[in-house]
C-alpha cells in the first residue's frame, strides 16, 4: 500500500507542475492587461463642428443642428481655442435664423449660446432677451432662456437692462432676469456690491408689506408676485453678498444696512 501511495505522488505532482506553465500562457496576469480610464471621452473637435455646424445651416437641417449642440456645448465647456469657439459662435447666430419657428432647437442654441460666452453671441442674446413684447408662452420661454445665457457672461453692461426686465409682469421673465444675476456671485466685489443695491431695492419694491403695495399692481397681485418670485431674489442675494444662511426678509435688510459700507465684505480675494 505505502509503495502505491508513493508511486501515485510523484504523478500528481508532476502533472501539478505542468499545468501551471500552460495556465500562464492562457491567461495573462493583471499585470499584462492593459489599463483603461473609465468613462474617459476624447474632446469633440472644434475644427469638424464648425464643418459640419455649417453644412447644417446651409442645409437649414435643424435635426443635424440638434444633434451638433451637445457636442458644441461639451467643446465650450473643454477647450481653450478662443479662436475657434468665437468662430462657432458666429454660426450659431445664423442657426437661430435656420430654426427660426422650431423653439426646442431655439432654445437649445439660446442655452448653448450661454455655455460658449463668447461675445460673438451678445447681439442675437440682446435680441431675444430684451425684446419689448414676448407675446406667446414660447416667446416668452426663449426670452427667460436668453436672460439665463446673458447672465454667464456677467457683463457690468448688461446689469442695467437685467433690472428692468426683473420688472417684467410677465412672472417667468422676470424670474429668470432675478435668476440671471445668481452668475454675477463670481463677479468682482465692486460689481458684486452693484447687484447688492439693486436686489435690495427691487426687494423693498416687489415685497407686499402692510400698507404698501409691491410691483404687481393691486395687493393680491402683489402677493401671488412676491410668491413666485421670493425664493429667486433671496438665492440671488445670497450669490452676490456670499452670505447663504440668510432667508428672512427682515434679516437682509439688517445685514445690508450692517454690511454694505463693509469693505472687508465686497473685497476681492488674491488669486493663490
Amino acid at each position: 500500500m505505502k509503495k502505491t501511495i508513493r508511486g501515485i505522488l510523484p504523478l500528481l505532482f508532476l502533472s501539478a507542475m505542468t499545468a501551471v506553465p500552460a495556465l500562464a500562457q492562457d491567461e495573462p496576469g493583471p499585470e499584462a492587461e492593459p489599463k483603461a480610464e473609465a468613462g474617459a471621452k476624447p474632446p469633440p473637435d472644434g475644427i469638424k463642428l464648425l464643418a459640419d455646424l455649417t453644412k447644417a445651416n446651409a442645409d437649414k437641417d435643424t435635426g443635424l443642428l440638434d444633434l451638433l449642440l451637445k457636442s458644441i456645448r461639451d467643446l465650450a465647456e473643454s477647450s481653450k481655442d478662443q479662436e475657434v469657439l468665437d468662430q462657432i459662435a458666429a454660426e450659431l447666430t445664423k442657426s437661430l435664423k435656420v430654426a427660426k419657428g422650431n423653439f426646442g432647437t431655439q432654445r437649445s442654441i439660446l442655452e448653448v449660446m450661454g455655455v460658449l460666452r463668447s461675445k460673438k453671441c451678445l447681439s442675437s442674446l440682446k435680441k431675444f432677451a430684451f425684446r419689448k413684447k414676448a407675446k406667446d408662452v414660447e416667446a416668452q420661454a426663449l426670452q427667460a432662456c436668453a436672460l439665463l445665457s446673458i447672465g454667464k457672461y456677467r457683463d457690468p453692461k448688461m446689469i442695467g437692462a437685467l433690472e428692468d426686465e426683473t420688472k417684467n409682469r410677465n412672472l417667468p421673465v422676470a424670474n429668470a432676469a432675478y435668476e440671471a444675476f445668481q452668475e454675477y456671485g463670481a463677479s468682482p466685489g465692486k460689481v458684486r456690491k452693484q447687484v447688492a443695491e439693486l436686489l435690495m431695492k427691487r426687494l423693498d419694491s416687489e415685497y407686499p408689506s402692510q400698507g404698501k403695495q409691491g410691483s404687481g399692481g393691486t395687493s393680491a397681485e402683489a402677493q401671488e408676485r412676491w410668491k413666485k418670485l421670493q425664493e429667486t431674489i433671496v438665492k440671488s442675494l445670497q450669490a452676490v453678498c456670499r452670505e447663504t444662511t440668510i432667508i428672512d426678509i427682515e434679516n437682509w435688510r439688517e445685514w445690508w444696512k450692517e454690511n454694505k459700507r463693509n469693505a472687508k465684505i465686497w473685497k476681492d480675494k488674491k488669486a493663490s
